[in-house]
């Protein structure tokens, strides 16, 4: 039987996907395979789907009626409790990659900051190609991230392809 406050991990990464549809995903070899080492969760986060309210379900748990993160367009910071906040009490290291709005969104509890700001985002100007190299830009950092810092809490984000 497992105490209470035991881990039950050496890591936690979670892995974000802006703008990846699920039953899309669960077609990819790739994630497949991530998923049958580790766990998988499907977040919920209602009408419209956009992304700064979808991430902060993520690390609060919250609505965006409890958060007040609605929008894309809010420029402030979650003022609840997060799974950062929540990792720093217990002493636990903590790092964000990719998409620099998790850093506006998380600017506490995060000992390591690889975030960009702003992040790209698919438009007429941007082209295939440049998105997969972002993206391949962000899983090295993240990577390099994980072997330097020996994180117990690693965000990634990708921006969407």
């Amino acid at each position: 039987m497992r105490h209470a406050g035991e881990a039950i991990a050496e890591q936690v990464v979670i892995v974000v996907l802006d703008g990846l549809r699920v039953d899309t995903s669960q077609r990819m070899p790739t994630l497949n395979q991530i998923r049958a080492l580790g766990a998988d969760r499907v977040v919920l986060v209602g009408q419209p789907s956009l992304s700064k309210p979808g991430w902060t379900i993520i690390g609060t748990g919250a609505w965006p009626e409890q958060s007040s993160i609605t929008s894309n367009f809010t420029e402030k910071d979650i003022a609840l409790d997060t799974l950062f906040l929540a990792a720093k009490r217990k002493g636990l290291t903590t790092a964000l990659v990719g998409m620099g709005w998790w850093h506006q969104l998380y600017p506490r509890g995060v000992d390591y900051d690889q975030t960009v700001f702003p992040p790209t985002l698919p438009h007429a100007d941007i082209d295939q190609a440049s998105l997969f190299n972002d993206n391949q830009a962000v899983t090295s950092s993240a990577l390099e991230c994980s072997k330097q810092t020996r994180t117990w809490l690693l965000s990634i984000c990708l921006p969407p392809i």
